[in-house]
């Protein structure tokens, strides 16, 4: 898997780190959580000779959807409804990805989230969005600031935005413990750096009491 870091602007000053995610099956090419493409990886992309599929994971990893379209016109784009709304683009429901490489789980009870995890099948590697941040890195002052209130500042956790927007405990509950039952080797991270599948087994345990 190769993972391409940029930074992402919330506004009001708060930046904070973001990756987009490439994994080669043997047919296809799946860019979870498009960001910006720099030319290498864009020529590396071209040239591939395989099927290339865009993945929005949730309602606001979209922004750069667009310019993939744009670089990639005959690509397939995946995502939830909000992210089709947002991004301008027609994108073909997550159900749809092929599932060769990659087993994907929604995360239900979060409609403001609508947030799907990747599972690796290859590697027994999982791939999360939103769900957990792990950033470490030195913060602005106002990043520090948001991030405290959040709940996440320095330490591996899921911000109270998530907790506070679920809609259905019950079915949000399921869904980690769904997760849970993979028993992945790592855990990737949108916003931070990788945890090891114990680390992420105790924090789900934590959200699931």
């Amino acid at each position: 898997m190769k993972m391409l870091n940029y930074e992402a602007h919330a506004g009001l000053g708060v930046i904070f780190p973001a990756k987009t995610f490439i994994v080669e099956g043997q047919a296809d090419i799946y860019v979870i959580s498009p960001g910006p493409l720099n030319d290498e990886t864009v020529k590396e992309l071209r040239s591939a000779q395989k099927t290339l599929h865009f993945i929005a994971p949730n309602n606001v990893h979209h922004l750069h959807l667009k310019k993939a379209k744009e670089l990639f016109p005959d690509s397939n784009f995946y995502g939830p409804r909000r992210s089709m709304d947002k991004s301008g683009l027609s994108l073909m429901p997550l159900s749809e990805l092929p599932g060769h490489d990659l087993q994907q789980f929604k995360i239900e009870g979060n409609k403001a989230m609508s947030e799907t995890a990747f599972h690796n099948k290859h590697t027994n590697e999982l791939i999360l969005t939103d769900l957990i941040f792990n950033m470490r890195h030195e913060m602005n002052f106002v990043t520090k600031l948001v991030f405290k209130m959040a709940g996440v500042y320095h330490k591996v956790g899921t911000s109270r935005l998530i907790k506070m927007t679920i809609d259905n405990k019950k079915q949000f509950k399921q869904s980690l413990e769904q997760l849970l039952t993979l028993n992945p080797s790592k855990v990737y991270l949108n916003h931070g750096d990788a945890i090891s599948g114990e680390v992420f087994r105790r924090h789900i345990e934590s959200l699931t009491r």
